[in-house]
């Protein structure tokens, strides 16, 4: 599962954020879903990918890459998680303060997760 944003304006400029939920099955054909929902969208351009509930704020929570009807992974990189021009952090926690059931199968810890459940960011 995962949610897909338009971007209008970032300091960046991207043009579309995905947040992963969670990850069922294989991740071949969540990509192909994912590409999909961004494609009915009519999102192209630099996407950023927010793996937050996998990797915690580690240095491959966030990648970027370039997406035109696909993904094109020959440009994918990480995108340094503290780096502050990457606003990303705030929609990830705004999404999960009011979802707070998706943080429940991930690897944050209890008091992580506690933080966002009580509204304060991480």
């Amino acid at each position: 599962m995962f949610v897909v944003k338009k971007i209008e304006s970032i300091d960046r400029n991207y043009d579309g954020f995905v947040l992963l939920l969670n990850i069922d099955g294989n991740i071949f054909n969540m990509m192909k879903q994912i590409e999909r929902e961004l494609n009915e969208q009519n999102i192209k351009g630099k996407i950023v990918i927010d793996q937050y509930l996998f990797t915690d704020n580690n240095f491959n929570r966030f990648i970027e890459c370039n997406f035109n009807s696909k993904f094109d992974f020959t440009t994918a990189n990480n995108i340094e998680p503290y780096d502050p021009s990457c606003n990303f952090r705030l929609e990830t926690f705004k999404y999960l303060y009011n979802h707070c059931e998706y943080m429940e199968n991930s690897i944050l810890t209890d008091e992580e997760k506690e933080l966002i459940k009580n509204g304060i960011a991480s």
